[in-house]
């Protein structure tokens, strides 16, 4: 009988890309069966908040407490873990003296975490079977291995086309482009994704390592969750089916949500297969998509995603120029912004006051442009083919 989180096996819940985690995430939420936090992703918020940085338990603490209390990122209703002062009392009195037990590890924060969080919400383990965690970017998942070797994963993954656009969509929406940062970004999640499941994945044994589609839990609930459920380890229920954060519902998200985040159609029209399709071929033009099925092929014919492009040798050239190139949508801001392309002040500000940095404001602006593009191609051909250290490019 686990008498404390450490005690429980543990299963860390990941995904591919923009594949509705967070969708899987609150089927599981409320199971009496599974100890499963919102969803803050640990590995995440420990980069965010810089607790390497921490060099004492009270510095530990208090980077945890302003992030869970104050920081916007953790008052999100999928992410916040306390709903009344009383828990969140409860919650910060455990973990100080959780962290005096554990230490300041991945491993041993990650336990005082969940150890107060069962404090704060009068978790009796007793009945619990398995510890789930939500740990949103695969850019974590060797981190993972080293500190939980034991841990098991269970991975969302989805048409790489209808989450490349998804993602697209809601930073277009955002910032009228798509800026390099952020095309790099969910590009870049997918590789690492596909590299975890391609080097590690699938020569894990089937109980340690487990892939659920996206498109079969929509088309088959029951069924999925019927088999989720014995792979955790934890009996088939009916709320199983059901979406909540805490215990509470909820109501799901989109990128293709309206303003006031209700859904354009009913929820049950939304993911049929032909709108889901209509929903990305409205947002990805064919180049994206030569793109797009060059970069996660491979995800593709294993988990059953027809291409549309050839797979000759001209169209994985052909779509390899057009990775390198900056999007489409990025052209046409920086000819609208020529003058003031944000580029040029983040370079300015990164090259500093000294000779460098007085050299490139007097660089006419034509030239300007074509380091920044250069510098684009650059970053490209390297992310393709000497990746390194992926997460050291983002938060």
């Amino acid at each position: 009988m686990p008498q404390k989180p450490q005690d429980l096996p543990l299963c860390f819940l990941m995904t591919f890309g923009h594949c509705g985690i967070d969708y899987l995430h609150s089927l599981i939420d409320a199971h009496q069966q599974v100890l499963l936090m919102p969803a803050f992703s640990f590995y995440r918020s420990w980069k965010m908040i810089q607790c390497d940085s921490a060099s004492s338990r009270d510095e530990m603490f208090e980077l945890w407490r302003k992030y869970l209390t104050e920081h916007d990122a953790s008052q999100v209703d999928r992410r916040k873990l306390f709903y009344e002062d009383a828990e969140a009392e409860r919650f910060f009195a455990e973990f100080r003296e959780a962290l005096k037990d554990s230490g300041l590890s991945h491993s041993g924060v990650f336990y005082a975490l969940h150890r107060a969080y069962c404090r704060a919400k009068d978790i009796d383990l007793s009945g619990v079977k398995v510890l789930v965690a939500h740990e949103h970017h695969p850019f974590v998942f060797d981190d993972i291995r080293t500190d939980f070797p034991e841990a098991k994963f269970l991975v969302i993954n989805r048409d790489p086309r209808a989450s490349l656009a998804g993602s697209f969509h809601q930073l277009e929406k955002a910032f009228g482009h798509l800026p390099d940062y952020y095309f790099n970004f969910n590009v870049e999640i997918w590789m690492q994704a596909i590299r975890n499941w391609k080097q590690i994945g699938r020569k894990l044994p089937t109980e340690r390592y487990k892939v659920v589609r996206n498109e079969d839990l929509h088309a088959s609930l029951e069924d999925e969750m019927r088999g989720i459920a014995e792979w955790l380890g934890i009996d088939y229920s009916p709320i199983l089916e059901k979406c909540t954060f805490s215990g509470r519902e909820w109501v799901g998200e989109s990128a293709y949500m309206t303003p006031d985040s209700k859904y354009p159609q009913p929820v049950d029209e939304f993911y049929l297969p032909q709108n889901v399709r209509e929903r990305w071929m409205g947002v990805l033009s064919r180049e994206d998509i030569a793109v797009a099925e060059l970069l996660t092929g491979d995800a593709m014919d294993a988990f059953g995603y027809e291409r549309m492009t050839p797979r000759n040798i001209f169209w994985k050239l052909y779509a390899f120029l057009l990775y390198l190139l900056p999007h489409r949508g990025l052209w046409g801001h920086w000819r609208k912004s020529y003058a003031n392309v944000t580029e040029f002040e983040s370079i300015s500000r990164h090259l500093g006051g000294g000779i460098p940095g007085r050299i490139w404001k007097a660089t006419p602006n034509c030239l300007k442009l074509t380091a920044v593009l250069l510098r684009s191609v650059m970053l490209r051909f390297r992310i393709y083919f000497f990746p390194g250290n992926r997460r050291r490019r983002y938060v």
